[in-house]
């Protein structure tokens, strides 16, 4: 199989991480099936390279705005397109933002080949309160169309998936992004009092919860820290001051900003609990980074939270500062909690949310789409529909291993290709 991916970015050299899902993702992929990458963004400079098993093409030269953004959709349009009368692509997947999905839907239908988009978000107002600003009304159009064409949608995580629109149900599938677990692996039982926060400081991850519950659990507990690793924006920065001030953790609350990505499993390693306190996630992978080292998890049920094992990751609602100080002081109060994510999370993040899972999972899905599959079927649903037994039993076979309250690839009962809840 030949796949066109169409991304925000891709990594400049193997010391670049730029987005390490998406990273591990094509690392995992390009063992089995041709991977060739479009991007319009980062590196930001025009270059065709090999990385990570793939074909990387950036047609941007430093950062696109204004008339010449459109000037290069449509270089990507004609680049794609000539590639593909040389060696033609099966499918086209974007995974990103609004612009990534619609250009991909777009050739794909040209091409006439089967697209997928995997959006990081797909509402307007969700991308507002995850970056700020307004968001005009070229992405809402945009987003509205991508989905209209999309072959199949996926989401990184039940929560995300439920939050599609009822019409697009029918060609939406669950699969989440993985981690590299030979990165991320088994790390020592926590017995300490130590918390982190690996998210930056945007105001979709809530800070003033986490913090709030830190100060109350550290009324009764005495002796806990809380250390922040992520991107520090400036006005986000300024308005906490204040509120640590008035909670007087000045001595319990350190900020170590941003940390180098192959640094992060030594990071959770050395920390006892992660606190997770975001209002809207499309999957979380501070969640899952944390568990394949083997540390518990306190998270807001967003995201994959909601699907992991209760006795590893325990959820409390966005925005209830109460309810997640009592489960701090709860899990540090005792090692269940501890020796759980131990002796489970590690094997857990193994066994379904690695990156090789994540790529066998999207293997799975455009072996499906596959045209010569598809034959004279214009759509997801009715090749489905059609055949639905056949191919009821050769999906299922890779997913049969998947645990209760798992979403990946399945076809249901109406043959729909959609996540898996039990």
């Amino acid at each position: 199989m030949r796949v066109c991916f169409i991304l925000p970015g891709f990594c400049a050299d193997r010391a670049d991480w730029h987005i390490p899902a998406l990273t591990s993702l094509i690392r995992a992929l390009s063992e089995q099936v041709e991977v060739v990458i479009y991007t319009l963004d980062q590196p930001f400079r025009r270059s065709t390279y090999l990385l990570h098993g793939a074909t990387v093409h950036c047609l941007a030269n430093g950062e696109q705005s204004g008339i010449r953004r459109f000037v290069h959709w449509a270089e990507l349009r004609t680049r794609v397109a000539r590639d593909h009368a040389v060696k033609p692509f099966d499918i086209i997947h974007a995974i990103g933002a609004p612009e990534q999905a619609f250009l991909a839907t777009r050739i794909a239908r040209d091409l006439e080949i089967p697209s997928v988009i995997s959006p990081f978000t797909h509402e307007p107002a969700t991308q507002r309160q995850r970056f700020g600003g307004r968001i005009g009304p070229l992405r809402t159009v945009m987003t509205r169309l991508a989905l209209e064409r999309a072959t199949v949608i996926t989401a990184a995580s039940t929560w995300r998936a439920r939050r599609f629109d009822r019409r697009w149900i029918a060609k939406l599938a669950t699969i989440p992004l993985g981690v590299d677990d030979s990165l991320f692996s088994d790390g020592p039982l926590r017995t300490g009092r130590s918390l982190l926060a690996a998210s930056s400081l945007s105001r979709v991850n809530d800070y003033p919860t986490v913090l709030r519950a830190v100060a109350l659990a550290h009324e009764k507990l005495g002796d806990i820290r809380l250390e922040i690793a992520g991107m520090i924006f400036r006005r986000e920065a300024t308005a906490l001051e204040p509120l640590i001030a008035q909670l007087g953790l000045g001595d319990a609350i350190r900020f170590l900003g941003p940390i180098p990505f192959p640094s992060m499993p030594a990071t959770y390693r050395r920390h006892d609990l992660l606190l997770h306190g975001a209002t809207e996630e499309h999957e979380g992978m501070a969640v899952i980074e944390a568990l394949a080292t083997g540390m518990p998890v306190i998270s807001t049920n967003v995201g994959i939270a909601p699907s992991l094992p209760q006795e590893i990751v325990r959820c409390v609602a966005p925005g209830d500062h109460e309810a997640m100080a009592a489960a701090i002081v709860d899990s540090l109060s005792s090692d269940a909690h501890a020796v759980a994510a131990h002796d489970e999370g590690p094997r857990h993040v193994r066994r379904h949310l690695s990156a090789r899972r994540a790529a066998a999972n999207f293997t799975v899905l455009y072996r499906a789409l596959m045209p010569s599959s598809l034959g004279p079927y214009a759509n997801l649903p009715d090749f489905i529909a059609s055949r639905a037994d056949e191919h009821r039993v050769s999906m299922q076979e890779e997913t049969d291993d998947m645990p209760p309250g798992w979403s990946g690839i399945y076809l249901d009962e109406d043959g729909r290709l959609n996540d898996r809840e039990e």
